[in-house]
């Protein structure tokens, strides 16, 4: 969808034939799983095309920070973050820290070679 594009009526078309190459019919097809999506507009466009709910990052780490999913504490019953998500947490917590270990690397990288130290 990229942003605003697929919300604009004269790019619909083109956003739900991108989005039906590989990313709606994935969602249809994860049944119970959770689907994260960290953008606005693929949140929306699964939500609405495939009538899956996506969820952002930030509410997988606060499921796994409290130890209950919003349909956990909807239904009232205990259950811990790894009953569901089974290390989902811990892995996007490794996915962010080595992005951001490749950004320093390539930010302190590109001020080496411009200093005319190596």
């Amino acid at each position: 969808m990229a942003g605003s594009f697929g919300f604009e009526a004269e790019h619909f078309e083109i956003s739900q034939a991108v989005g039906e190459r590989v990313l709606l019919p994935a969602a249809r097809k994860a049944s119970d799983s959770t689907i994260v999506a960290d953008g606005f507009s693929c949140r929306e466009q699964v939500a609405q095309l495939a009538g899956k709910r996506p969820k952002h990052i930030a509410e997988i780490l606060r499921e796994a920070q409290t130890g209950a999913s919003s349909r956990d504490r909807d239904q009232k019953r205990p259950v811990t973050w790894t009953d569901h998500y089974g290390g989902v947490a811990a892995a996007a917590c490794v996915a962010i820290g080595a992005g951001l270990a490749a950004a320093h690397f390539l930010l302190s990288g590109s001020h080496a070679a411009r200093s005319g130290r190596h």
